[in-house]
């Protein structure tokens, strides 16, 4: 028999799962794709398509209003949203666009001109410069007067950026196609950190970053799975120590202190748990375990949302769970103050 549980009860079982419903626009949307999404200062939801933007609201999906902008009906490939609460959105031809407080969708127009390439990723480093990874022309960052460029002839390993985050320390970290680089811009001179696979990282190929709140880095990769680079030991720890058949790690959401979640474009949506060091594949008959993902979402409600680069996504609320439990007729459940079922 399945129950639904609270997940504050942090019940120890196998099992155990979050239940996922798929969420679709309707058929006025045409055969839009859904890949990445982004949280507004509202909290409306903003859901990057392979035509523009869609906002959601948790029942109804929407245009947004841009006054017929073409650039803003193109794939949209990066979502972020800055520490001001301004969201932004980068797009496959390298547009860039920003969402004012009424949720209206701007260009970002610069007189040096914007990117020709994809963008990858947005992240803001504790100097106030606004970065920008990109796929082909490595990263550029805004130092509030100017739009500056750090590519390979300037020490990046490659021009091929998959992933953007700034560390705990304020370092930002860009994950390319011939490892990690690490940079820091002080009192204008740039620097640029090297970590590859001399340095223990299990793939060169950096497809995915994800900091957490301890310092560290969590790292998905082409072929390899994930890692964790341990800031003060300056060492890499590879948690899962059986082969890697999922493959590529499109994209990583974790919660704190519990579990980290796995998007791969092979093996559909896997969890990590921390007590235990157990990796799941989450199954289900709407398709989610077969489905690529491209991108998860987990919002300040505890919902995540996982997309696939369908019409629809896939959502669950993490407080709640399913639990396979052995006995049958069960009448009662109870959570004692030691968490005992």
């Amino acid at each position: 028999m399945i129950i639904a549980l609270l997940c504050c009860c942090v019940l120890q079982a196998t099992g155990q799962s979050p239940v996922f419903r798929r969420i679709e626009p309707g058929a006025a949307f045409g055969d839009l794709r859904i890949a990445i999404a982004g949280e507004d200062r509202h909290g409306y939801i903003w859901l990057g398509t392979s035509e523009g933007l869609l906002r959601f609201d948790g029942l109804r999906f929407e245009r947004p209003f841009h006054d017929n902008i073409p650039q803003l009906n193109g794939r949209v490939t990066a979502m972020y949203r800055a520490g001001n609460g301004v969201l932004w959105a980068g797009f496959q031809d390298g547009t860039i666009a920003w969402a004012d407080r009424m949720g209206h969708w701007r260009l970002w127009e610069l007189e040096e001109g914007l990117p020709a390439a994809p963008i990858t990723g947005f992240a803001e480093s504790e100097d106030g410069l606004f970065w920008i990874s990109t796929y082909g022309e490595g990263l550029y960052y805004h130092d509030g007067k100017r739009l500056l460029h750090l590519s390979s002839d300037e020490g990046l390993p490659s021009d091929d950026v998959y992933a953007l985050a700034i560390s705990a320390q304020g370092e930002i970290w860009a994950g390319t196609d011939a490892g990690i680089a690490i940079c820091r811009i002080r009192e204008g001179k740039r620097s640029v950190k090297m970590l590859g696979t001399e340095h223990g990282l299990p793939d060169a190929i950096v497809t995915a970053l994800l900091p957490d709140r301890q310092g560290n880095m969590w790292i998905g990769m082409h072929d390899g799975g994930i890692a964790y680079y341990q800031t003060k030991q300056e060492a890499f720890f590879c948690p899962i120590q059986t082969p890697w058949s999922y493959g590529v790690v499109t994209s990583l959401a974790l919660l704190e202190g519990r579990e980290l979640w796995i998007g791969a474009d092979a093996g559909g949506l896997l969890r990590y748990r921390f007590q235990g060091g157990h990796l799941d594949r989450i199954n289900g008959n709407n398709g989610l375990s077969k489905s690529k993902i491209t991108g998860l979402h987990i919002g300040p409600e505890g919902c995540l949302r996982a997309f696939t680069n369908d019409r629809g996504f896939y959502t669950a609320n993490l407080q709640f769970a399913f639990l396979e439990v052995p006995a049958g007729g069960v009448q009662t459940v109870l959570a004692d103050s030691r968490n005992r079922l």
